[in-house]
């Protein structure tokens, strides 16, 4: 049981990592918070509807990221501003589809706060999957997805198919939060999405060195999270959240003491 537990927490952590990663590096923090929300919102829809959640949940951050594009040049607002607009009314769905499902709603509300202790096989399952589907894409297109990081635009310029690697892109991420919903939680899952690749950001690295250390951040960040809610009795998954914030503020406190060290080497 416990293996089970440390190899949910390992790949939860890295596939989070590592998919935050790429959305953080297209300047777009808040759409990783977006899709979490739309994929809870979707499953606690499915859940209501008395479907398999895993399908809604995807489609549900799938609809989120897409019409973010079209929703901003509508508007005129930035794209993060029409991300925050979405999580809330992804937030507001998924509330009122909590407040529809009759009975008991232990299993709903754990697609809120996780249950990285009752990971079962099938999820490892999944899990492992989006990890290598991840993983893969990186390997498959490496320079392309480093020159979009870079400047999107400029990518598409130079005969990059940016558009179609960039909803690529999102439907990889979207994959990865839909399958860790049911281990991590909806509300803790842009902790483990946005926090590895923020604390990478501070040591100014080239993007495959960064890739590498915000995935291992996001399994440190799993693993003492998961330590110290057996030791202190903690929930899981905010330990994992707390962990993951207390890594960051580590990094920023390092890369400071760096810069200010540096003038006297």
């Amino acid at each position: 049981m416990i293996e089970r537990i440390i190899a949910g927490a390992v790949l939860g952590g890295a596939g989070c990592a590592l998919a935050g990663h790429l959305l953080v590096n297209l300047r777009l923090p808040f759409l990783a918070v977006c899709l979490s929300h739309a994929a809870m919102a979707g499953a606690i829809m499915g859940h209501l509807l008395g479907i398999p959640i895993l399908l809604p949940a995807f489609v549900a951050s799938m609809i989120a990221a897409i019409l973010l594009g079209p929703l901003s040049d509508l508007t005129g607002a930035d794209v993060n501003v029409v991300a925050a607009i979405l999580f809330a009314l992804s937030l507001g769905l998924a509330f009122l589809g909590i407040g529809l499902v009759p009975g008991p709603k232990s299993e709903v509300l754990n697609l809120l706060w996780g249950s990285v202790l009752l990971v079962r096989a099938r999820d490892l399952a999944w899990m492992a999957a989006a990890l290598l589907t991840t993983i893969l894409f990186l390997l498959l297109f490496y320079k392309e997805i480093k020159a979009i990081q870079f400047d999107r635009r400029l990518a598409i310029l130079s005969g990059i198919h940016g558009h179609m690697l960039y909803y690529v892109l999102l439907m990889v991420a979207g994959g990865v939060i839909t399958v860790n919903l049911h281990a991590i939680g909806g509300l803790m899952l842009f902790s483990l999405l946005v926090n590895p690749a923020a604390a990478t950001m501070q040591f100014r690295l080239r993007f495959g060195p960064s890739l590498a250390l915000s995935t291992a951040l996001g399994v440190v960040s799993a693993l003492a999270g998961l330590a110290a809610s057996f030791w202190l009795d903690w929930p899981a998954g905010a330990s994992i959240v707390v962990a993951s914030s207390l890594i960051f503020i580590a990094s920023v406190t390092v890369a400071g003491a760096r810069a200010r060290l540096r003038p006297a080497e």
